[in-house]
C-alpha cells in the first residue's frame, strides 16, 4: 500500500544519496506503481538513468511523468519534471525539444535555477545555427549532412 509506497520511495533515496543506481531504480519502480508515488518516482528514475548515461531510458521516464501531470500536479513537481526532461533533451542534441521543456518551467517560474540562462542560450543557439545553415548551404552539402544528421538520431523506446 501506500507505506510500502512510501518506503520504498524513501530507500530509492537512500540508494541514489549512495551511488547505488541501479538499485534505486528497482524501489523507484516499486514505489511508482502507487498512485500517489508515480510522478515522483519516474521522474527519479529519469534521473538516475540519466545519471548512469542511459538517456534514452531518462526520456522515456520523464515523458511518462509528463502524461502524469495535471493541473493539480505540485508545481515543484512539475518544475523538475519539465527541467529535468529539457536537460537531458538538451544533452541529446535535441535543442528544439529542449528549449520546449526549459519554457515550460520558465512558465512555472523565472527563478527556477538556471532556466532563464538556459531559455536564453538555446534560443541564440537554434537561432544562430538556422542563421548560420542558411548561410553556409552555397552547394557544399550543409543541408545534405543536417538530413542525414536527424536521420540517424530517430529514438525507439522498447
Amino acid at each position: 500500500g501506500e507505506d510500502d509506497a512510501q518506503a520504498r520511495y524513501d530507500l530509492g533515496i537512500a540508494y541514489r544519496e549512495m551511488g547505488l543506481l541501479e538499485d534505486a531504480i528497482g524501489e523507484f519502480t516499486m514505489a511508482s506503481r502507487e498512485a500517489e508515488f508515480t510522478i515522483q518516482s519516474l521522474n527519479m528514475m529519469g534521473i538516475c538513468f540519466r545519471d548512469i548515461g542511459s538517456l534514452d531510458k531518462s526520456v522515456y521516464c520523464f515523458t511518462k511523468a509528463v502524461e502524469e501531470l495535471n493541473e493539480s500536479s505540485d508545481p515543484d513537481l512539475q518544475l523538475g519534471v519539465y527541467y529535468d526532461l529539457a536537460d537531458v533533451y538538451e544533452r541529446q542534441e535535441r535543442f528544439k525539444e529542449a528549449l520546449a521543456g526549459f519554457k515550460k518551467a520558465y512558465s512555472i517560474r523565472q527563478s527556477f535555477r538556471d532556466v532563464s540562462h538556459r531559455v536564453k542560450a538555446l534560443t541564440e543557439k537554434i537561432e544562430g545555427a538556422v542563421g548560420g545553415a542558411a548561410e553556409e548551404a552555397s552547394g557544399e552539402g550543409v543541408a545534405e549532412e543536417a538530413v542525414a544528421k536527424k536521420k540517424k538520431k530517430k529514438i525507439s523506446f522498447v
